[in-house]
């Protein structure tokens, strides 16, 4: 991904993984630590993906993200609380775009059966050029086959690294 595709997309669309990353720092980096969901981040990751998505006047989710990113903060702990606050003051700087499930899932059959309704319905809104960043390297791949921007959050950290 080059800057100039950056600059082409009208906002950034985060997915599911590096959502409950954002939350998640935003309650303590040792939160991070603790959670079995994000034991491929540190801290360090938080800070990278912070910095990254506020380059971005606009943020864009779907709600299948959203069940998705409460579900895995999870609700019995008090940091889990805390987090599903953060979360609900971070939805509301964001477009939320609501795609029909049976729409997507006739429009988009091929990313459907391949990576089920939640990602499916980020193929369908990335066409509206949005930069997509995940953490899963084959629907990156895939999104990028479509001629969709899309960034893997792997490629932010090599960049990182070597900067």
């Amino acid at each position: 991904m080059i800057s100039t595709d950056l600059q082409r997309a009208r906002g950034l669309l985060i997915d599911t993984n590096l959502l409950v990353l954002l939350v998640v720092g935003s309650v303590s980096a040792t939160a991070i630590a603790g959670n079995k969901r994000l034991s491929a981040y540190t801290a360090t990751d938080y800070k990278l993906l912070l910095s990254f998505v506020e380059r971005f006047k606009f943020l864009f989710t779907t709600p299948h993200i959203l069940t998705e990113v409460s579900n895995l903060i999870g609700c019995e702990t008090k940091q889990q609380q805390q987090g599903l606050e953060i979360l609900k003051r971070l939805v509301q700087q964001m477009e939320e775009v609501v795609p029909a499930s049976s729409e997507t899932m006739n429009l988009y059959t091929k990313s459907y059966l391949k990576f089920g309704l939640s990602d499916a319905s980020i193929h369908r809104v990335a066409t509206d050029r949005l930069l997509v960043l995940t953490d899963d390297l084959d629907f990156c791949y895939y999104l990028q086959g479509q001629n969709l921007l899309a960034l893997n959050f792997n490629n932010l950290r090599t960049d990182y690294l070597l900067h």
